[in-house]
């Protein structure tokens, strides 16, 4: 199966008034796998069921936000490492960064090399 795509006119980056605009291909019409499909999946694979598959899935859930937490970052072989990125205000110096000057976490994903392999070779089709 291919993953479909679409044309998106977009500004020039950095070019007061968008400068040329310029087309690139966009990705379109994704569904989503939830923990269920992922689930039945593994089961065709596997001899886990299911049911087993869906307990792995909500415990890692919950164990990576509690790991994040703790300042780790957490590695899935095959799949990449999950960290905490800090969003935090500028200072002018750096007596004043204190923790009130953080505002937030996000997630960052950095693919393992296996998985960036196992992309390489995808097929594209473009959507009207």
């Amino acid at each position: 199966m291919a993953i479909r795509y679409r044309v998106a006119q977009r500004a020039e980056a950095g070019v007061k008034g968008g400068g040329t605009p310029q087309y690139y291909a966009v990705a379109s019409k994704r569904e989503l796998a939830d923990f269920r499909e992922l689930a039945q999946r593994m089961e065709q694979r596997s001899s886990a069921t299911s049911a087993d598959a869906m307990l792995i899935f909500y415990n890692l859930a919950s164990l990576i936000p509690e790991l994040i937490k703790q300042g780790k970052s957490v590695k899935l072989d095959g799949i990449g490492i999950i960290s905490g990125t800090l969003i935090s205000e500028g200072k002018d110096s750096p007596e004043e960064v204190t923790s009130r000057s953080i505002k937030g976490i996000k997630l960052h994903f950095l693919p393992d090399v296996e998985m960036k392999i196992n992309l390489k070779d995808c097929e594209f089709e473009k959507v009207k």
